[in-house]
């Protein structure tokens, strides 16, 4: 695949393939997750498995991945330069398809990792193009000779190869997948930011249309939180991003999703129970979807015990218990979806003064809420969220 070439040569024309291998991946990688993410669509964790299985079953079958099936031209190290023949090797090389491909696990690691959005999509197609020049070049490397020679001893190591490329891929893929799942938390659960984490870059609009959606009462013995140590009202991007322990992550999830504003209400009792209620708004129905979606990934990701329902449709309801050296907290909710609505019901115990029971009613009397009010229809990108 190099050209023949010898000394400091050969080590920066290999440096130039290893460069552009990487770039058209990367490059390949971020315009697939960019068209991923026009879908609103999203890969749970059992599903990247199956298409990875599939990937494997395929491998096995004399069914061909789709790809031209050709290898890079070698006229080009005789028409052009040796370092310009390199990089134009590089640039299809990084785009599987674009050259012989022997295994379906290509075409898995691309959907999976494209799932996971434009700049997961671009870091994995980086790996990716690294590793198969790296392949490549190690094998060239250590042959002397011609181009047709050093493609011979290429060929000659291609089952290796290929067993090679595709562990590599499969690795990938399910990196990727797991990096789309967030590891459970060391802390316990927060259903509600205190005040210090509600720090917003610029104000959050006052909403009345959205603090008309939530519920007006919790449950009974249950009062209004003082709005001094808890964060209700009208949430911005920053706001809402500061629920979780991973910021930056949340961040740049709800840009992705193309959240509008969102609105809270929190309850508490004598025993120090919490109730809080939650709605987003997002740009489109399907944002509001994915980001359910992405929400249930992440409970499974916690360990948290996913319960199915019928009220509200298409929601679901969860516990989890955390144990630290400060006791046993539980935490039970329920979270749906509303058209551009996302809602989460969410309450937190130290003993046994609320059940998930509790949420599910309350998450019905939401439901319920919704179903006779109008819900907003002036969605716009805030301006808090950077350009």
């Amino acid at each position: 695949m190099i050209p023949s070439v010898r000394g400091r040569s050969k080590i920066a024309v290999t440096g130039l393939l290893l460069l552009s291998c990487t770039f058209s991946a990367a490059t390949a990688g971020a315009l697939m997750g960019a068209a991923w993410d026009l879908t609103g669509l999203s890969i749970t964790l059992m599903t990247g498995s199956a298409i990875g299985v599939v990937a494997v079953v395929l491998d096995q079958t004399p069914l061909r991945p789709l790809a031209v099936r050709r290898q890079v031209p070698m006229v080009w190290s005789r028409v052009f330069g040796m370092k310009t023949a390199a990089v134009l090797y590089g640039l299809r090389l990084g785009i599987g398809p674009a050259t012989i491909l022997n295994t379906w696990v290509w075409w898995a690691f691309a959907v999976t990792s494209a799932s996971l959005g434009l700049q997961r999509s671009a870091i994995v197609g980086a790996a990716f193009g690294f590793a198969r020049a790296s392949l490549i070049a190690i094998v060239s490397l250590g042959v002397q000779g011609s181009m047709a020679v050093r493609m011979g001893r290429v060929q000659s190591f291609g089952g290796t190869t290929r067993r090679l490329l595709a562990g590599v891929v499969a690795a990938f893929c399910i990196a990727g997948l797991l990096s789309a799942c967030r590891p459970a938390s060391t802390s316990k659960p927060r259903p509600l930011p205190v005040a210090s984490t509600f720090a917003a870059v610029c104000p959050a609009p006052i909403d009345d249309s959205l603090d008309a959606i939530l519920i007006d009462d919790a449950l009974a013995g249950f009062a209004v939180a003082d709005p001094d140590l808890f964060a209700v009202g009208p949430l911005d991007l920053e706001a809402a991003a500061a629920e979780e322990d991973d910021v930056e992550a949340e961040r740049s999830l709800l840009i992705t999703r193309e959240f509008q504003r969102g609105y809270a209400k929190a309850w508490t009792n004598a025993t120090e129970d919490v109730v809080v209620a939650t709605v987003y708004l997002f740009a489109e129905p399907r944002g509001a979807k994915a980001y359910l979606d992405d929400t249930l990934i992440s409970l499974e990701g916690t360990g948290a015990q996913r319960v199915e329902i019928t009220t509200p449709p298409g929601g679901a309801a969860f516990s989890q218990t955390d144990e630290d050296d400060q006791g046993t907290l539980v935490t039970h909710g329920v979270v749906f979806v509303s058209g551009d609505l996302f809602l989460a019901l969410l309450g937190s115990t130290t003993g046994s003064g609320l059940t998930l029971q509790d949420l599910r009613t309350l998450a019905e009397t939401q439901f319920e809420r919704i179903s006779t009010t109008t819900p907003p229809s002036d969605a716009v990108s805030p301006s808090c969220i950077p350009t």
